[in-house]
C-alpha cells in the first residue's frame, strides 16, 4: 500500500521523526496532509503532558492509525486498537506496519454495551470519510457493513487478562456510540479508572456523559477538537498531572532554550476544583530570565 510521510518533532525532544500514513483520499489522511502534522495534535499533546507514560493505551475507534501511532511512539508500552471496519482496519494494519510499532495490538470489533452483531454504515453526504461509519439499527444504510460487536470489559479482559491495572488511557471516538461503549466499560472504569478521551458532538451527549462518570470519581477537565472531545480523569489523578505540566514545561525550556534562567514558580491561586474546568485551572506562572541580558 502507498503511503506519504511527515516529520514531527514530540514535546521535549530535539529529535524529529518521519511519521507514515496511507496515501489515501480519506478525510484523517487529507488532513494530515495538509497539515503536515499529526491529525487533532492540540489533544495528542495535551495527553501526552497529563497521562502518565509507560502504561496501556485503548484506542476505541482507531480509524486509520492517527492516534494510535502517537500513542505507541511517545505514550504507552502497549496500544490497543480497535476498529471493526474492514476496509478502515487494513488501513489501519498498514500504518502499524509502516511505522514499525511493535507494541500495537490490532483487533477488529466494534465495542458495544453487549456481545453479538452490528451494521455499521456511512451517513449521506459522508462519503471519503471512513471515521464517520456508524452503528445503525435498522432503517436504510449506505455501505452497510456487519461487523462483531463485544463489550469493552470483555475484549480487554481476553486480550490483556492480568495486565488490565495497566491501562492509563482510554480514546473513544465511534460516532455517536460512546454511551454505549461506557456501559460495556463498567468494570474497567470503576476497577482501574484511566484517563478517558471521549467525543460528544451535542451538548446532551456531554451532559450524558456528565451525568453518567461524575458517580465514578471522574471530573472533566478540557475540551478539544473541532468536533467536541473531551479529557474525563478520575479526581485522584488531578495533582499528578499538574506536577507532570509543571515538570515538562520546565524541562522543554530547560533543553531548547538552554539562554533562558527560571527565577521564580508562582503557584496557581485557583487552582482546578473537585468540578473540573470550570472551577479553577492547572496553570502555574513561571518567570524566566534570558541570561546575559541585562
Amino acid at each position: 500500500m502507498q503511503c506519504f510521510s511527515f516529520d514531527y518533532r514530540p514535546p521535549c525532544r530535539r529529535m524529529t521523526d518521519s511519521i507514515w500514513l496511507p496515501d489515501v483520499d480519506d478525510y484523517v489522511p487529507n488532513k494530515v496532509r495538509k497539515a503536515k502534522t499529526f491529525y487533532e495534535s492540540d489533544l495528542l499533546e495535551h495527553l501526552f503532558l497529563c497521562v502518565p507514560t509507560g502504561g496501556i493505551i485503548v484506542d476505541v475507534g482507531a480509524n486509520v492509525g492517527n492516534h494510535t501511532t502517537f500513542f505507541s511512539k511517545y505514550m504507552a508500552s502497549l496500544v490497543v486498537a480497535i476498529e471493526p471496519h474492514p476496509d478502515t482496519f487494513r488501513l489501519l494494519t498498514s500504518t502499524v506496519a509502516q511505522n514499525r510499532l511493535a507494541n500495537v495490538l490490532c483487533i477488529q470489533s466494534a465495542a458495544g454495551c453487549a456481545s453479538g452483531r452490528a451494521t455499521l454504515s456511512l451517513p449521506k453526504g459522508f462519503d471519503g470519510n471512513t471515521g464517520s461509519f456508524c452503528i445503525t439499527e435498522g432503517g436504510l444504510a449506505q455501505h452497510p457493513v456487519e461487523v462483531p460487536v463485544d463489550t469493552l470489559d470483555a475484549i480487554l479482559s481476553e486480550h490483556l487478562q492480568d495486565r488490565q491495572p495497566q491501562i492509563t488511557l482510554i480514546k473513544i471516538d465511534v460516532e455517536g456510540y460512546e454511551q454505549q461503549v461506557l456501559r460495556g466499560a463498567r468494570t474497567i472504569l470503576r476497577t482501574v479508572k484511566p484517563h478517558l478521551v471521549i467525543e460528544a458532538k451535542s451538548s446532551d451527549e456531554l451532559r450524558q456523559l456528565i451525568t453518567d462518570l461524575t458517580p465514578l470519581g471522574y471530573r472533566r477537565i478540557g475540551r478539544f477538537c473541532a468536533t467536541p472531545t473531551y479529557h474525563f480523569a478520575p479526581w485522584s489523578a488531578v495533582h499528578h498531572f499538574r506536577f507532570r505540566l509543571r515538570r515538562k514545561f520546565t524541562d522543554y525550556v530547560a533543553q531548547n532554550f538552554k539562554q533562558w534562567k527560571l527565577l521564580q514558580t508562582i503557584p496557581n491561586m485557583y487552582p482546578v476544583s473537585r468540578f473540573g474546568e470550570s472551577e479553577g485551572s492547572f496553570a502555574d506562572f513561571y518567570v524566566y530570565a534570558k541570561q546575559g541580558v541585562s
